[in-house]
């Protein structure tokens, strides 16, 4: 299972939430990170502890289907397949679906959900670990990661929903997270799980997240929010509405 790699995402933003906070208390430590923002410190957090993900041309014997590489505006810079979705393989070897943002509605071609620009901007996808959709809120407090990962079954058995959240729960108790809470949801008709946790970055600084996941067939996705202070409020109330939009294509 490539579950850990959600994981991997929500450690990259509590380093990157630290960093923020020592930037807040200490002018010179911001100086030197460069920002207090969690979005802006996260994609500096992902750079150094993840490898750079080029785009690569799909071998059709590893996928076990034909398969072209698109041109960027049209697919992100990634890889479009027989299916006619696009996607970005990441480090573990998932494929990363790709999209576009218009007129408020976020296109992968196997799920659109809405996003609300009053909110959140979507950011460039330059990040090292590979993403759907990473959208930083117009105040900064947080940010929401979208990673709808379309397993290749010729090479991996799809795990249930309950394997691939005990996996993700687990790491997240590793991590030092509290107040871990659970609740069972739906999302367009699937099954799936909203999850609530914190984590004490020591000074006062409670770093939180709450994260939607499912599984549509050989789909997995997972959107995170994350962030610190007041306005995790406000922008957790639009990240419910934002799960809500989710509508799968295929």
């Amino acid at each position: 299972m490539k579950t850990r790699r959600i994981i991997a995402v929500l450690a990259a933003f509590v380093m990157a939430a630290a960093f923020a906070g020592c930037g807040a208390k200490d002018k010179e430590d911001n100086d030197k990170t460069g920002s207090s923002s969690v979005a802006e410190q996260s994609k500096k957090s992902d750079s150094s502890t993840a490898e750079s993900t080029e785009d690569q041309s799909v071998n059709p014997d590893d996928e076990g289907k034909e398969s072209v590489e698109s041109d960027s505006e049209d697919s992100g810079n990634g890889n479009i397949t027989a299916e006619g979705f696009v996607y970005r393989e990441d480090n573990d070897g998932g494929r990363i679906v790709q999209g576009d943002l218009k007129d408020g509605v976020f296109d992968g071609r196997l799920l659109t959900f809405n996003v609300n620009s009053d909110v959140w901007t979507l950011e460039d996808e330059d990040a090292a670990l590979v993403t759907t959709a990473y959208l930083r809120s117009n105040d900064n407090s947080s940010a929401v990661s979208v990673i709808a990962d379309k397993i290749d079954t010729t090479k991996q058995t799809v795990p249930t929903l309950d394997e691939a959240h005990d996996i993700n729960i687990k790491d997240l108790e590793a991590m030092g997270c509290k107040d871990i809470e659970n609740k069972d949801i739906e999302i367009d008709g699937e099954k799936g799980y909203l999850t609530n946790a914190t984590t004490d970055l020591g000074d006062g600084i409670i770093f939180r997240f709450t994260f939607v996941e499912c599984f549509h067939g050989d789909l997995h996705l997972v959107m995170n929010l994350n962030g610190i202070g007041d306005g995790f409020e406000a922008a957790s109330e639009d990240f419910i509405k934002m799960a809500e939009s989710v509508k799968f294509t295929d």
